[in-house]
């Protein structure tokens, strides 16, 4: 769900401000802006999460 979403809003985002401020520069930021946030969400998480899942083998 949240990888389809980011497919969405992400250009939907840097095309508008593109469109708004008629530069590419400020729809960047906007990059950079969500690059923030996907660390602040994933610092968050711990890693002993993340270890459990990718280590054990997923069932049919």
């Amino acid at each position: 769900m949240v990888g389809k979403s980011a497919e969405i809003f992400g250009p939907i985002v840097f095309g508008e401000l593109s469109y708004l401020f008629g530069n590419q520069r400020p729809a960047i930021l906007s990059v950079y802006v969500f690059f923030i946030i996907r660390q602040v969400l994933a610092a968050g998480v711990k890693s002993d999460d993340i270890s459990d899942r990718t280590s054990s083998p997923q069932s049919p």
